[in-house]
């Protein structure tokens, strides 16, 4: 603020209609130091006040001050008539929905609307959140990962009408940005081509702002004159939508159904068709994908129905009381509120138009008490925001979608080093996912390496790169839900811990069987061409190799044959971080229990030969020696599946996944593909156990 002069002492007052409105309001001390003000920054003081709507912001800060607070209906859990869960889906829905999106999106009824308003700031980062690159191989950003989701929708669904030739209709996209945001974001779309799009398919548009006012509603002066203002909150949206008139540029555009999402999921599915094609099947207003809550405290917000028959709507964890959060479903064994919300969503453009005029009449906004940077210093007020999920309760039909967590949720929040949402975890994640759908497709992944600098060998054929053109599109039907995936056991939870432990504690590598990876797909010679080429290898030739040896380039130092399978759960990794933070002491402890308690006096030693091996010991015992061995008893066994009654199948998932830490899918998988083998390494006395448990469930099984 600048000294005031003279001239400025003796200055005319504030513009009396703007006083005498601002006193309507009870607004009027953001005019208390105009006396103290150059002229320059009084005339910024008046700009800054009549941009400003007064009325309308008078009435939200005494809605929702007066809302604030007060007691809401009771929570009751979501119906399980609105959601359609993983294990009920059938083959031929699937299919269904997927030709139904596909159909609609080649019309050109739907349009993709994201929400990036947020800077990167927890990340380390100023620029807008979409900028992010989360460290992949390729080095993409979120939004180029979603730009060219949006392309190859838009490819599919021109093939799926036999127009692969033509140019494939263009999925129009609406990006939300902020103040803070849109100028580098839009830069950062014009340096990088808008990344394959044509520039006229996007529309960027920013989200209002509101000021942020004190406990007893009086605007907080960031500087003597300015007001202190701060985004409304992805539930923005509705308003910026109509006030920048593109819910009747969407109508113009002939869009029926949008697809909305947040910006920092770097596994979502953007333009998802079977998600697309369920909504459309559903005749719902509103829809959002869902996953379930990994445990009571995890820090999601849930769907519940508001009031006995009421509509459905979203409970952030905060406010959600622990008993209930923690309540389980005595039929299911799962908790009562599980459906996590993370924000994916559908809604019909009719339901936005509704929304927008709702949200704005009843003019009611979340308050956040907050720090907020005043003339005073820091100064504790209240920040007013809408949520996104805030359009729930508005709509007359609402369905659910489940999704499971490890293929479609991997939010980017936290800087690395934290404990959860990170780029390092949501890089795992989108890692791990491409790898299960190369083994899907019948490829074998050699290492631990960019999944780009690995060869595939598909049906006896040894593919470059550059040679994958048709396993590149069965990649695209698995990749969108479309193809048979085989079932990808769930890794080795002792693989993963070797390399966090002292040495000696494991006293010989453990290597699991390669032989069921591939069935019987795997025919082809393999090596990695992320390492050197060595000379002799310029003329190679396809050699027939046993699917149950290990790569000829095996080394033990680096290779784990269980990088494919899918990912473990929350609870294996919970485990991994703890045993790893152990200290010798602890870790010699721990593996003395373990012993006690599964009957074990020695620790077990599980040995792999290396190819060439297997006779070694024997010739240098000798002829007589080898006669002289006796056959050890068998003390490990497998448990296997052989069959099951159909009416049992819903019971036997739930205890095979008592027993084995599999999700939902995978358990769902194993079981189905009877006979098979659900359980190896088991002791004689934990199968029997085992055996007795699932027979009396309708199945047959046996140790072998």
């Amino acid at each position: 603020m600048s000294e005031p002069s003279n001239d400025a002492l003796l200055a005319p007052p504030p513009p009396q209609a703007l006083l005498e409105r601002l006193k309507d309001y009870g607004q009027e001390d953001a005019f208390a130091l105009w006396d103290e003000l150059s002229p320059d920054e009084r005339q910024l003081l008046v700009n800054e006040i009549e941009s400003l709507d007064l009325s309308r912001i008078d009435r939200i800060i005494r809605c929702s001050l007066r809302s604030h607070g007060l007691p809401t209906a009771a929570i009751e859990p979501v119906p399980e008539s609105s959601v359609s869960a993983v294990e009920e889906r059938t083959l031929e829905d699937r299919e269904r929905w997927w030709k139904m999106g596909l159909k609609a999106i080649h019309e050109g009824k739907l349009a993709v609307l994201l929400l990036s308003g947020g800077q990167g700031t927890r990340l380390g980062s100023s620029d807008p959140k979409g900028c992010f690159n989360i460290g992949l191989p390729s080095g993409k950003s979120l939004f180029q990962l979603q730009a060219e989701r949006i392309l190859c929708v838009q490819r599919l669904a021109a093939q799926a009408t036999n127009e692969g030739n033509a140019a494939p209709l263009q999925i129009h996209w609406y990006i939300m940005t902020s103040p803070f945001t849109d100028e580098s974001t839009r830069k950062f779309f014009e340096t990088h081509k808008y990344f394959g799009l044509d520039a006229d398919q996007i529309t960027f548009f920013q989200q209002g702002t509101i000021p942020c006012v004190s406990k007893d509603g009086r605007f907080i002066m960031e500087t003597p004159y300015r007001v202190a203002k701060a985004p409304d909150g992805n539930g923005g949206v509705y308003s910026a939508l109509k006030s920048s008139r593109l819910l009747e540029d969407m109508a113009t555009r002939g869009i029926k159904y949008v697809d909305c999402y947040g910006v920092d999921n770097a596994l979502v599915r953007v333009a998802d068709p079977m998600f697309l094609g369920y909504f459309i099947d559903k005749g719902v207003s509103a829809a959002a994908k869902v996953v379930r809550k990994a445990y009571p405290q995890e820090k999601v917000g849930v769907f519940v129905r508001r009031g006995k028959g009421g509509p459905l709507t979203v409970v952030e964890y905060s406010e959600m009381d622990s008993s209930l959060a923690s309540a389980i479903n005595q039929e299911t064994g799962r908790l009562r509120f599980c459906w996590s919300n993370v924000c994916l969503h559908m809604f019909t453009l009719d339901f936005l138009n509704q929304v927008a005029n709702g949200l704005e009449k009843d003019s009611i906004y979340h308050l956040a008490e907050k720090k907020i940077p005043s003339i005073h210093g820091q100064s504790m007020g209240f920040k007013l925001e809408q949520f996104i999920f805030d359009a729930f309760p508005y709509a007359p039909s609402t369905a659910l979608f489940e999704v499971l967590r490890e293929e479609e949720f991997a939010p980017v929040k936290n800087a690395n080093g934290s404990n959860y949402d990170t780029p390092d975890s949501a890089r795992l994640l989108v890692l791990r996912l491409h790898a299960r759908w190369v083994v899907a497709a019948g490829g074998f992944l050699t290492h631990s390496v960019p999944l780009y600098a690995t060869v595939l060998c598909l049906g006896g054929h040894l593919c470059l790169p550059c040679q994958v053109k048709w396993v590149r599109h069965r990649l695209i039907s698995i990749c969108w839900g479309t193809g048979s995936c085989a079932n990808l056991e769930k890794m080795s939870l002792i693989l993963r811990l070797r390399n966090h432990l002292p040495n000696g504690f494991c006293r010989r590598p453990l290597i699991s069987s390669l032989g069921a990876l591939n069935s019987g797909r795997l025919n082809g010679f393999c090596r990695n061409f992320g390492q050197p080429a060595r000379q002799e290898e310029e003329e190679e030739e396809e050699v027939e190799i046993d699917q149950r040896r290990l790569p000829a380039d095996y080394d033990p130092a680096t290779f784990d044959p269980t990088e494919h399978r899918s990912p473990p759960t929350d609870r294996v990794f919970r485990l991994v971080d703890e045993i790893s933070s152990l200290t010798l002491v602890e870790v010699a402890e721990l593996g003395s229990i373990l012993m006690r308690k599964k009957g074990m006096t020695e620790p077990p030693v599980v040995g792999v030969m290396k190819p060439g091996a297997a006779g070694l010991g024997l010739a240098m015992k000798g002829p007589s020696a080898a006669k002289e061995e006796k056959k050890p008893e068998k003390t490990v066994f497998e448990l296997k599946l052989e069959s099951f009654e159909a009416a049992s199948k819903i019971k036997l998932i739930k205890e095979v996944r008592s027993f084995t830490d599999l999700g939902l899918k995978e358990a769902k998988d194993l079981v189905e593909k009877a006979p098979s083998v659900l359980k190896t390494g088991v002791s004689k006395e934990d199968g029997e156990q085992l055996v007795e448990k699932l027979k009396a469930l309708g199945a047959k099984v046996s140790l072998e």
